[in-house]
């Protein structure tokens, strides 16, 4: 709705006239009628007039109230893209390093890693705390979007 559209129906539903919109205004009649028919805009000092006397913000008689609402829904979008993207990245690097830890300890001690039982059992822990680091990253980004 634009702004004469909302004048109109502010001005209707407190039961007024064009001319004791003006009087309240200090205004002329030809100028709340300008305004009501679109040909031009109050000045900001009767705009806060305006906003004061039917309880309105002057957001709310300026912007249409849709896009107030999809600007707010476009911000809450923006961080939700941005969050997804690091929990993602998070979650990429955790499963890379698992595999690279992976084929480290395999190309370093050979196939068979029965010779150091010790960096098996580091091998086992490291991947499993990573693997918890991958179940929160996909819970984070279950709970964030």
């Amino acid at each position: 709705m634009k702004f004469n559209e909302k004048l109109i129906s502010l001005r209707k539903e407190k039961g007024m006239t064009q001319e004791e919109l003006a009087y309240k205004l200090g205004v002329s009649r030809q100028s709340v009628s300008k305004w009501e028919l679109g040909e031009c805009e109050p000045d900001i000092s009767k705009l806060k007039e305006i906003s004061k006397l039917f309880q309105v913000s002057t957001d709310n008689l300026l912007f249409d109230q849709e896009v107030l609402n999809n600007k707010k829904v476009t911000n809450v979008t923006i961080i939700k893209i941005i969050a997804s993207v690091f929990i993602g990245m998070g979650g990429i690097g955790i499963i890379a390093s698992i595999i690279l830890a992976f084929l480290f300890l395999h190309y370093s001690c050979g196939l068979n890693c029965s010779s150091i039982p010790l960096l098996d059992i580091y091998f086992w822990i490291g991947a499993v705390t990573q693997f918890c680091g991958v179940l929160v990253c996909f819970f984070l980004a279950f709970y964030v979007l």
